[in-house]
């Protein structure tokens, strides 16, 4: 390899790896203060994979400039650890009280058939009642009231599912309800909504009664980066040559960065109200952050994250573009409860992958 080759090599590594510690970094200066510094943040895997190469490049070198990288990737093992699993099976023993909790973007059901299937909704519903869960949490649900068979009374009469936490935030003519839900098999002894001032964006919790213990549910849907459809079909088709490709890479930057500052405050006042809970929680929903970002960060702080514990593989649960195969729901726990067989099946009727796991509350296991 000649001197300028070496060289240009040798800086890309270390711009690279600069650039993968300011992702660590994002993660604990919020947004509020310093909204760029969330994009490091956002394009973590690319710069984890830079690093992975000259890893690999440098050792075929036989250089030992390769250990800067892994130092680097080593310093955030633990983001390397959120995004990427792989769990041994794992099962509750017989003894153990066990609870099934689903949680699912259903983006209004396919209500403006965004799918261009009829068939959509039904699919949603079967694969729902199929399901079995016995907490589901919705975010984008709606009640048609104009259908009879709305998400209401079907979810309760085929699921068994009689409670209900639900909070409607958008009325178009009355003819359907927009907002998040939470149903159960368990009785609800309290219900409560957290506000914003992006209508938009939701948590409500919810207090179960399982047996002789107590557990409250939030459930999230923080706020979204409101990207049309032409700003999808810009990014998916994106040409050097396409007019006008600095204003519209500006306009969707901008949108981000908006949406980090807004989820920054949002996540603020949940992550005091989960601090302050008198019982152990579960914290699911729509994040629309990775990971790699303050929001997640800050929302589970002492919490164990569900997907780590045992999901495998790096959980992708947004499925509205190929371009970003990221991970932006979840479900969070306290440490009282044990997870079990986390999934995320690649149901392709939202724009969101539901995911599931399995609990079993810890107290319960010297019983």
């Amino acid at each position: 390899m000649n001197k300028f080759l070496y060289h240009s090599f040798r800086y890309t590594n270390y711009i690279v790896i600069i650039c993968i510690l300011l992702a660590y970094l994002s993660t604990h200066i919020s947004p509020q203060y310093f909204r760029f510094l969330s994009l490091f943040g956002l394009a973590y895997p690319v710069f984890l994979i830079g690093n992975l190469f000259f890893v690999a490049f440098w050792i075929y070198r036989k250089n030992n400039f390769f250990a800067i990288s892994l130092i680097a990737i080593g310093i955030g093992s633990s983001h390397f650890s959120n995004t990427f699993q792989l769990n041994p099976f794992n099962s509750p023993n017989d003894e153990q009280t066990t609870f099934k909790v689903l949680s699912y973007n259903v983006r209004l059901f396919d209500k403006w058939n965004w799918t261009n299937d009829k068939n959509t909704a039904k699919n949603l519903f079967d694969f729902i009642i199929h399901e079995d869960a016995n907490i589901v949490c919705f975010q984008e649900f709606y009640e048609n009231k104009s259908n009879p068979i709305n998400g209401y009374s079907l979810f309760q009469e085929k699921l068994n599912l009689p409670y209900t936490h639900i909070e409607l935030v958008k009325n178009k003519k009355k003819k359907f309800n927009y907002g998040i839900a939470t149903y159960s098999n368990f009785p609800i002894i309290r219900r409560q909504k957290l506000s914003f001032k992006d209508e938009l964006a939701t948590c409500i919790f919810t207090d179960l009664k399982i047996k002789d213990d107590t557990i409250r549910v939030y459930n999230n849907h923080l706020a979204s980066i409101h990207l049309g459809y032409k700003d999808y079909e810009f990014i998916e088709n994106f040409d050097i040559e396409q007019p006008y490709k600095i204003e519209k890479i500006l306009t969707i930057t901008q949108k981000i960065l908006n949406a980090f500052y807004k989820r920054s405050k949002q996540v603020s006042t949940i992550a005091k109200h989960i601090e302050n809970s008198p019982y152990p929680v579960i914290v699911c929903g729509d994040f629309n952050d990775t990971p790699v970002s303050y929001a997640y960060t800050q929302m589970r702080n002492q919490l164990k994250d569900g997907f780590v514990e045992a999901g495998n593989g790096i959980g992708i649960t947004y499925a509205g573009s190929a371009l970003l195969p990221v991970r932006i729901d979840y479900v969070l726990h306290s440490n009282e409860l044990n997870a079990f067989h986390f999934q995320n099946p690649k149901i392709n009727d939202s724009d969101h992958y539901p995911i599931t796991c399995t609990f079993s509350l810890a107290s319960n296991e010297n019983n």
